[in-house]
């Protein structure tokens, strides 16, 4: 529900007052000011995170390549698949964080174009 209040589809025949529209607009602003920053910092997250990665992977690969028997071979196999897992997931959270802020962004900027037209509308008096 907060999202229709927010992003509205249309302003209908006649506008909200220009504070309220002004108001609306900064509520927007900030979401995907939010949203973008969101992203940065699970991006940043995720950039830190590769320097320790690359040092496990590389352990992981040093391990499995000197293992003695089916179980370090096993071992070291699950490590590494972990390991593959974990950076999966760290791509997933810091795309979607990425999309949420383009999407957020993009129903900003459809509000802000709908504000207009009905800016524009109740200026002209028509109702198109």
């Amino acid at each position: 529900r907060d999202y229709e209040v927010i992003y509205p589809e249309e302003y209908g025949e006649t506008p909200p007052e220009h504070r309220v529209l002004v108001e609306e607009a900064r509520v927007r602003w900030r979401q995907s000011r939010t949203a973008y920053r969101e992203s940065l910092l699970v991006t940043a997250e995720v950039v830190s995170s590769a320097r320790a990665d690359s040092e496990s992977l590389d352990r992981l690969i040093g391990d499995s390549q000197s293992a003695v028997g089916n179980l370090q071979v096993l071992q070291a196999g699950n490590q590494i698949e972990a390991l593959q897992t974990e950076q999966l997931m760290q791509m997933e959270a810091m795309m979607a964080s990425h999309y949420r802020a383009e999407a957020l962004e993009r129903a900003r900027q459809l509000a802000e174009a709908e504000r207009g037209r009905a800016r524009t509308r109740a200026f002209l008096g028509s109702p198109d």
